[in-house]
């Protein structure tokens, strides 16, 4: 029985608690008014089906279908170098960032996995994560830019920025990295042929271009539960204010 009883002085049993509350708080609320929740689920989900989904669905597709059967060291030859000596990555992630820069997340972040699989170096793979966790062209230029902002000009210069930021965290992460932490030795993609390559790569870009939709699906439920409280509405509101939003 003692395993059911609340642990006090346990920061995990805090953190796990915390989270329990808000989730149950979420679904009170929900509760309270579903058809407006109901109807922020939909927006989310239309915006996902009109806007997002034709952008990163042929993208996860054919880079998947790029990872399974093309040789990647011909792709990513000249990045290899630069990537070792400015940023202290290993050569196989040059084809990682070059993918997550055009596909996007989730791309990078499955990649990551399937080269660091048997990595027991958690900050390594942290690290790797956190560089590759980064926002494809078309959907930042598409999406953004054309469907949110309504200006591509300003699409591009927010692009830059991010992929900008994700270079200044691989340089100043990589001043602390030693050399000898940049290998993984025989590490590498499974890129050899195989007659369910195609088969494998649409149910791969189908799971992950869900999830994208089901994350804004509930991200959007969760923004307009936060505007529901005078506090954080009232904070956020005089805030975006007082910087001229």
């Amino acid at each position: 029985m003692d395993k059911y009883i609340y642990n006090f002085n346990n920061k995990k049993s805090d953190k796990s608690l915390i989270i329990t509350l808000i989730i149950m708080v979420i679904i009170i609320m929900f509760i309270i008014n579903p058809q407006k929740y109901s109807k922020s689920v939909l927006n989310g989900i239309t915006l996902f089906a009109l806007n997002v989904l034709p952008s990163l669905l042929p993208f996860f597709f054919l880079t998947k279908l790029l990872t399974s059967l093309v040789n990647i060291d011909l792709l990513t030859h000249f990045l290899r170098r630069p990537l070792k000596k400015v940023f202290k990555l290993p050569p196989q992630f040059a084809y990682i960032m070059f993918i997550s820069m055009i596909s996007g997340y989730p791309i990078g972040a499955n990649l990551v996995g399937e080269l660091c699989a048997r990595d027991k170096d958690k900050n390594r793979v942290t690290r790797l994560a956190a560089v590759s966790s980064t926002s494809g062209i078309i959907f930042v230029t598409g999406t953004i830019g054309g469907a949110m902002l309504g200006n591509k000009n300003a699409a591009l210069l927010l692009y830059a920025a991010h992929i900008s930021a994700a270079l200044l965290f691989a340089f100043i992460s990589g001043l602390f990295v030693k050399n000898k932490n940049i290998y993984y030795g025989n590490g590498n993609f499974n890129n050899n042929f195989s007659d369910n390559a195609l088969s494998q790569s649409v149910y791969s870009a189908v799971v992950s271009v869900l999830s994208v939709g089901v994350l804004i699906a509930v991200f959007y439920m969760l923004t307009d539960m936060l505007s529901a409280l005078p506090l954080l509405e009232g904070f956020f509101g005089n805030l975006f204010g007082y910087c001229g939003i």
